[in-house]
């Protein structure tokens, strides 16, 4: 399967790329100003690929924003390169100072972000994010953990699914995020429980893919449905 003249690098495709790609549209967050949201963090290896996604629950659909950062001097010497030029090119990947992501950066997008949306809850893996996590949390902006772990992760997995497959969701248009989907594959335990991996550790990336599912997951556990943020902004 081809998209955007890239091609698909998982065997097991979550997702088709032509399904993905019917939910993108050209959308810009300013358009949704004064809308309320919630933040998805995959802060990853400090010498790789670190993502963050924004998710709006509307009226009557969600809409997804991703970016991704990676340091200098990991992107000007990685086999993904091409690639990434096609991404710095389009917004959607940020390169950092350095030989690992500077966290600040994070920070700073999450900063302009919020002023345009409101944004109420940033999830993320406590794993090695305990200085950023005292950091935004001076900032003034609500941390909250979420567990990585292959039960917690599975409604947001298979609802993430469902709104593709139904165009309940509008992603904002990004080769990078059709990209990271054609590297998603499924992890089912026993229970059923699934979780989107990767096969190549070295080349497939699904950063995105886990802040999106992150943003997602955390929204759903603190009992968020669509269009919950309307009704709240409506009711003063």
């Amino acid at each position: 399967t081809k998209t955007f003249n890239m091609w698909c690098t998982s065997s097991m495709v979550w997702i088709k790329p032509e399904t993905i790609v019917k939910c993108m549209k050209d959308v810009k967050v300013e358009e949704f100003a004064g809308s309320t949201g919630v933040i998805g963090v995959d802060l990853g290896s400090v010498n790789d690929l670190t993502a963050v996604s924004l998710l709006l629950p509307q009226a009557s659909e969600y809409v997804l924003f991703s970016w991704n950062f990676i340091p200098k001097e990991t992107y000007e010497v990685h086999e993904n390169k091409p690639l990434y030029d096609k991404f710095i090119k389009e917004g959607s990947l940020i390169v950092t100072l350095g030989n690992v992501c500077d966290y600040d950066y994070i920070t700073a997008k999450i900063k302009e972000i919020s002023q345009i949306i409101m944004i109420s809850d940033v999830y993320y893996d406590r794993y090695n994010a305990t200085q950023w996590v005292i950091q935004m949390t001076e900032e003034g902006f609500n941390l909250t953990p979420f567990s990585q772990s292959i039960s917690n992760f599975n409604i947001p997995t298979k609802e993430f699914k469902r709104l593709v497959d139904t165009s309940e969701i509008t992603i904002a248009k990004s080769q990078n995020f059709a990209w990271q989907i054609g590297c998603c594959t499924i992890k089912e335990d026993h229970n059923r429980n699934q979780k989107v991996v990767k096969t190549s550790w070295r080349t497939q990336k699904i950063d995105s893919v886990i802040a999106a599912t992150t943003a997602l997951g955390g929204w759903l556990n603190a009992g968020g449905t669509n269009g919950d943020f309307d009704i709240f902004t409506i009711g003063g």
